[in-house]
């Protein structure tokens, strides 16, 4: 009994003192918060507002959350509850490996009640929470014994009471779900319990590029003789990484040259990034006519090729031809007129076309067609452009201003084009036209005494007469007495002939003088007759003079 006794002493005595020790930590705790309270009410939120004048609204007077510019929030709102019946909650939410460092999150929603045998869905859903993807993902769903399964979508790994999918690599923040269908067997609570594993793959990454050369070759269509064409190069990166070494290849074909009268076009491009592209220009020149093209190449390091498409260049030339015609002679004084021809023969128009033609100095009475203008020496026609196959026609006519052989010379010029000339030959021929003039100084005349004749040769053409001659005749009631003049005189049975004249220039005049006496009475007549290279018949002057006693 006293055993007892002292039993109940010490335990009473133990009570006692875990009482005073509970006792006096609620002191300090409530020492603790007082103090906390005083501290607040010396400098709060509330006293912030005051010391600033202003009033903190009645509704939140007294919340204890303020944000850090004193200002007062609501307060947070609880969690909602979780779905629950007798049986447990039929809503579950987990997260794995624990919530504070949550990977995979696990969803599963159940029906709260169903019937027996009736069949019913719940879902399950699996989410990736890391800013990682993980990868072989499987859940498994372990079903008691008064659960029979039905179907799934996705369909499930089916292994006695455990179904299983493999939902395989998640990405950050994916999701997948399951639907499950079944029924229950009997009255007692159905449950079934998922789970989910995982893996986190660590992945090193080479990143696989493939630069891709496109390469655009640009060249005109069409071109003169004379033109440069250029060539234009682009060419581009439209793969994924740099292109390295990139240089463009073109061989030129046929008469196409280069500046340095090369066929081949080297550009060394050098590294390409991605979607970059550069753009070269190369002129070229054609040493002859025709249709030129060439497909250019693009390579780079790991072996990278692209080719150009095939532009064409047709190089095309003007070409000239000229005639001219004109009167192989023609007579001093007269107008002389020749009509230039001037035809495009080649493959494409003459523009600019210029034509010249010389004109004899001194000529005079110049006339031009078709615009032409006379600047010194020539006659110039700006014709413009000559179509291929057309012709244009210009005449120019003039008076020399002498006789002689004339050589004009005209030319022709385009763009592009050779020059062309033309000449024409014309005998500018002058006429000899002499006049013959006789004339006695003394009429009439008495028996006895002397008459002179005065013989005048006038060369009144354009042309010199050469070995004039002249021959006297007289009757028998004169007789010769003395002759004198430009050539040497001989006589013979009353016929008087000088020697021939070599020349008689146009303009000029010759004279000659007979004397002779009167010896018979009556009407007489000195008769003169003249010929030369030129006449073809003689010309005959008669003078009469009366002679008295």
């Amino acid at each position: 009994m006293n055993f007892y006794l002292v039993l109940f002493r010490v335990n009473t005595e133990m009570k006692g003192g875990m009482i005073m020790n509970r006792i006096s930590k609620a002191i300090w705790i409530v020492v603790l918060a007082g103090m906390v309270i005083v501290l607040a009410g010396c400098y709060s939120c509330r006293s912030h507002w005051k010391a600033k004048g202003r009033q903190v609204p009645p509704e939140v007077a007294y919340s204890m959350y303020w944000d850090k510019d004193c200002v007062p929030v609501p307060l947070p709102v609880p969690p909602p509850p979780i779905p629950s019946t007798e049986c447990g909650p039929y809503v579950v939410s987990r997260t794995y490996p624990t919530t504070e460092a949550g990977m995979i999150k696990l969803e599963k929603t159940m029906p709260d009640q169903v019937q027996i045998n009736a069949e019913f869905d719940y879902s399950i859903r699996v989410t990736n929470l890391a800013e990682v993807a993980v990868d072989d993902v499987k859940v498994t769903e372990n079903t008691e014994g008064n659960f029979k399964f039905n179907e799934s979508d996705p369909p499930a790994d089916i292994q006695g009471n455990q179904l299983t999918w493999s939902i395989g690599a998640l990405a950050p923040g994916a999701t997948r779900q399951i639907r499950v269908s079944g029924s229950a067997m009997s009255n007692d609570c159905v449950k079934n319990c998922a789970k989910v594993s995982y893996t986190i793959p660590a992945c090193g990454f080479i990143k696989v590029v493939q630069p891709l050369l496109y390469l655009a070759k640009l060249a005109p269509s069409k071109k003169k003789l004379c033109d440069d064409i250029p060539l234009t190069y682009v060419v581009k990166n439209r793969g994924t990484g740099d292109a390295t070494n990139v240089e463009i290849i073109d061989e030129l074909q046929g008469e196409q040259m280069t500046a340095d009268g090369g066929n081949r076009i080297n550009i060394a491009v050098g590294t390409l990034k991605p979607g970059e592209s550069k753009e070269y220009t190369v002129m070229t020149r054609a040493r002859s006519t025709g249709a030129f093209s060439s497909k250019a190449i693009a390579r780079a390091d790991a072996g990278l090729r692209a080719e150009s498409r095939l532009p064409t260049t047709v190089v095309t030339q003007p070409e000239l031809q000229i005639s001219k015609a004109g009167p192989d002679r023609e007579y001093l004084g007269r107008k002389v007129s020749y009509i230039i021809t001037l035809k495009n023969t080649g493959d494409s128009p003459a523009t600019e076309t210029v034509l010249e033609d010389m004109v004899p100095a001194g000529a005079t009475n110049i006339v031009v067609s078709d615009g032409g203008i006379v600047v010194g020496d020539k006659v110039i026609w700006n014709l413009g452009t000559i179509g291929k196959g057309q012709s244009r026609a210009v005449s120019v006519g003039y008076v020399p201003s002498t006789a002689g052989a004339y050589t004009t010379r005209a030319t022709a010029r385009a763009i592009c084009a050779e020059g062309v000339t033309v000449s024409a030959d014309t005998n500018i021929e002058g006429i000899a036209a002499i006049l013959l003039e006789v004339v006695d100084l003394s009429d009439p005349i008495e028996v006895g005494e002397n008459e002179t004749y005065l013989i005048t040769v006038t060369n009144q053409g354009t042309k010199a007469d050469t070995n004039i001659r002249i021959n006297c005749f007289l009757e028998k009631t004169m007789k010769f007495v003395s002759a004198s003049g430009q050539t040497q005189t001989r006589v013979s049975d009353g016929k008087i002939v000088f020697q021939p004249l070599d020349v008689l220039e146009p303009g000029e005049k010759a004279t000659w003088k007979v004397v002779v006496r009167a010896t018979y009475s009556g009407d007489v007549r000195f008769r003169v007759t003249m010929d030369s290279d030129q006449l073809t018949r003689n010309v005959e002057e008669t003078e009469a003079t009366n002679f008295y006693e």
